[in-house]
């Protein structure tokens, strides 16, 4: 999904990353009037560093690995 895309509470709510984000919660104070939330509104913690989900053979319905391709730059 691109920028702009939009993704609705039952298509999110079976990945980790729903709980990580602020699952129920979150996902309410940030739905537009169609219960649709746009991704431009959600940094994926994964993805912040540098990391890609890049379709890793062991990935399943409610689980993505995450993949670097370097080093990631936590900090300092």
């Amino acid at each position: 999904m691109g920028a702009g895309a939009s993704v609705s509470q039952e298509d999110v709510k079976r990945f980790p990353q729903y709980k990580i984000l602020g699952g129920d919660a979150e996902f309410e104070k940030i739905k537009d009037e169609h219960g649709m939330v746009s991704l431009d509104k959600v940094a994926d913690p994964y993805l912040k560093y540098g990391g890609m989900y890049a379709g890793d053979a062991k990935d399943t319905p409610d689980f993505k690995s995450v993949t670097f391709t370097e080093l990631p730059k936590f900090g300092p």
